[in-house]
């Protein structure tokens, strides 16, 4: 990967726009709307993977994550950790 790329712990939180995360994926595909980027380094490859299975290209519309689904808050009750539990094999 270039080194253009800012990583924090396994997550890419950002870099040059044109840095190339994998051989067909630019930074700048994982940018949201207001220009931040926040995606697990791992769900990039995987991408990558699929692309490479399929021979072809591949588009996938913007995802947004429930709330309860966040790796940085505490999942306290049952309920919360239902919801992430659903928001992850959804």
């Amino acid at each position: 990967m270039a080194s253009s790329i800012n990583y924090d712990n396994e997550y890419i939180v950002g870099g040059s726009a044109n840095s190339r995360l994998t051989p067909n994926f630019k930074l700048k595909e994982f940018l949201k709307p207001n220009g931040k980027i926040f995606v697990h380094r791992e769900l990039v490859v995987g991408l990558q993977l699929l692309r490479d299975n399929f021979g072809a290209s591949i588009s996938i519309d913007q995802i947004t994550p429930s709330a309860a689904f966040n790796p940085f808050r505490s999942v306290s009750t049952d309920k919360d950790r239902a919801a992430a539990i659903t928001a992850v094999t959804c």
